[in-house]
């Protein structure tokens, strides 16, 4: 009795061992995969570099969009691979709300009916949901946040206040670059736009994933438009009714006269004349900035012809 005692005895020793090894090794494993999220992510020289979107159809990145409101929000980008990887990213991109009836197919001027494109309208390439969900947002990663940012200077002055003009500011957008290690994460601040008025608002209950803004419009202007969005030097309220121009074909008149209304039943603007004609400025700056690119990539198009006529 006493012998099958011990025996017993020492198989659940063996066991109890057994399970605080095993306990152990998973909490390792857990304090492994909670090491920290990475908010100012640095650049490492030997790293492999990626674009971002090639990295994603590639599996080496997973990327996906927590927004906060309508004009911000976070970027998570994870490394799953096994070695540090540089990653370039876009001067603009899109979030899309992940939906269950997300198809393809249709057009729309994502006015908010239940058949808009998620896309919004104008020139938006066919993709379509239906009623309920909330609208997609345009912009950037914060170019402040990484190594390559253009200062801090507001496109239209000091401040929101509108004090300025657009067209007195030649810097481009640049694209922010940084590295991530191995199985860690990085989250970067997001500038955004709305793109599908009448739609909800978005919020950090809803997470969104990332598409390019060459797979979501062909409109040049919106295009160029997200890229000062990514910046943080457009005035909010400037950008969006810009932004609504184009998406949603709002006049001018249709943007002063929109509405904002509050609990308690109170009423307001909810675009000023100010930032109504701000965007109106704002657009013929995007206008110029194409037209000077477009003249560019010309000239350099001439320049190469005329270089390898001279080697023949």
């Amino acid at each position: 009795m006493k012998f099958n005692q011990r025996i017993l005895s020492a198989g659940l020793l063996t066991a109890f061992l057994a399970v605080a090894t095993l306990s152990s090794l998973l909490e390792a494993g857990d304090a492994e995969r909670r090491l920290p999220t990475i908010t100012k992510p640095t650049l490492d020289a030997d790293a492999d570099q990626v674009e971002l979107f090639a990295a994603m159809k590639e599996g080496s990145l997973e990327a996906w969009l927590i927004p906060d409101n309508e004009h911000q929000g976070f970027v998570f980008i994870e490394n799953k691979s096994d070695v540090p990887l540089t990653v370039q990213m876009p001067t603009a991109f899109v979030g899309v709300q992940n939906l269950k009836q997300f198809i393809g197919n249709g057009n729309g001027n994502g006015n908010g009916n239940g058949n808009n494109n998620i896309f919004g309208g104008g020139n938006q390439t066919a993709q379509n949901q239906g009623a309920g969900g909330n609208q997609s947002v345009g912009g950037g990663a914060n170019q402040n946040q990484n190594s390559n940012n253009i200062g801090n200077n507001n496109l239209f002055g000091n401040g929101n206040n509108g004090n300025g003009n657009a067209g007195n500011n030649f810097f481009r957008p640049g694209a922010p670059f940084f590295s991530i290690p191995p199985q860690r994460r990085v989250r970067l601040e997001f500038n955004s736009v709305c793109l599908n008025h009448g739609l909800e608002t978005p919020s950090r209950v809803n997470r969104y994933h990332l598409v390019s803004v060459d797979e979501y419009t062909d409109n040049e202007q919106l295009k160029e438009l997200l890229t000062w969005v990514a910046t943080g030097k457009v005035p909010q309220k400037t950008a969006q009714a810009a932004t609504w121009h184009l998406t949603d074909d709002m006049s001018y008149q249709e943007l002063v006269a929109k509405k904002e209304y509050h609990l308690g039943g109170a009423v307001t603007n909810f675009f000023s004349r100010r930032d109504v004609a701000q965007a109106k400025e704002m657009l013929e700056f995007v206008d110029r900035q194409i037209a000077e690119r477009k003249k560019a990539e010309k000239n350099e198009t001439k320049l190469v012809g005329t270089q390898s006529s001279y080697e023949k």
